[in-house]
């Protein structure tokens, strides 16, 4: 009975401690934590590049874009006993292709639980296939190793900043530690007089050691080093974007000279996306079309005098006019 006791006593034991037990902020922590937060941003980056018009409201526009750009591929099909049902969902295990290697049987696939779907696929029957990109590459790994170069740079500068809390080491003899601790402690509050043993001036002139710990601060090296790398997402991702290290104004032609491979960039998604239009209209019927988002391209333009348009690049107009 006793052993029953105790099992059940180490069970409760073992269970308070999952539950009570502190967090700490380790680094795998943070750099799990950080590096999501990055691949967060960059995917809500991507769901706005581009705008769909006509899609049936059994559709949903977000799921289309996120499945595009983490996957590199999508569909908009329907089940042969539901027709008027369609759906905008991931498509995947594709096993068949013609003779320009476009998939002509593949998997439409849902999320969820009750409201999940999971049925074949073919073209020109029951649905399309849409590729993120013209070029038909998935850009999602190469985004998610820029992310995690992102959270290296931001490790690497908090780490770099907790050095610069203590910028000193302190030696002092063994029966003066506490009272050079007191001193220590009295000034990091800021307190407006010191008090202690008369001994303690001779103390801190000729028995205290300063070692400074000699680590520089390097915030705006890292901080470059990471514009760095968001502009190369944004020119992956086809965002316009002037070059980070380039302080001074630019004339028109820089301009169109930065913009120009973010733009091919945009476009190779938007080429990609209205071939599926095309094809979903001429099989099915309907009116989808798909663009890119208005206040993406007005960046491009250079903006308006009142809206949020890049304006550090002339303030001219820029490629796409």
């Amino acid at each position: 009975m006793s052993r029953r006791r105790g099992g059940r006593g180490s069970g409760r034991t073992r269970k308070q401690a999952q539950i009570g037990a502190p967090v700490h902020d380790s680094a795998l922590g943070a750099n799990i934590v950080d590096q999501q937060e990055y691949l967060n941003w960059i995917l809500d980056l991507c769901l706005l590049r581009y705008e769909w018009t006509g899609l049936p409201d059994t559709c949903s526009e977000r799921f289309l874009e996120t499945s595009l750009a983490t996957t590199g591929s999508a569909t908009l099909a329907f089940e042969m006993e539901t027709p008027n049902l369609i759906m905008s969902l991931q498509a995947g295990a594709y096993s068949q292709y013609n003779a320009y290697n476009d998939p002509v049987l593949w998997w439409a696939m849902g999320m969820g639980t009750s409201e999940r779907k999971f049925f074949e696929v073919q073209r020109g029957v029951n649905g399309v296939f849409i590729w993120d990109r013209y070029s038909r590459l998935c850009f999602w790994p190469k985004l998610t190793r820029l992310a995690a170069k992102l959270t290296r740079y931001s490790r690497a500068e908090d780490v770099n900043l907790f050095q610069q809390m203590t910028p000193y080491i302190v030696t002092a003899p063994d029966e003066k530690v506490l009272d050079v601790q007191t001193v220590l402690g009295a000034i990091g509050v800021g307190q407006p007089a010191i008090v202690g043993y008369e001994g303690l001036a001779d103390t801190i002139s000729k028995g205290i050691n300063v070692l400074q710990t000699g680590v520089e601060w390097q915030g705006e090296q890292f901080q470059r080093g990471a514009l760095g790398v968001w502009s190369e997402i944004f020119r992956l991702i086809g965002i316009p974007h002037v070059m980070f290290e380039k302080t001074e104004r630019m004339n028109t032609d820089e301009t169109q000279t930065a913009y120009a491979p973010a733009r091919m960039m945009l476009d190779d998604g938007l080429k990609a996306r209205k071939e599926a239009c095309e094809e979903w209209n001429r099989v099915f019927g309907g009116n989808i079309s798909v663009r890119i988002n208005p206040f993406v391209e007005d960046m491009y333009k250079g903006g308006d005098d009142d809206d949020g348009g890049i304006r550090d690049a002339g303030d001219q107009t820029g490629m796409a006019r």
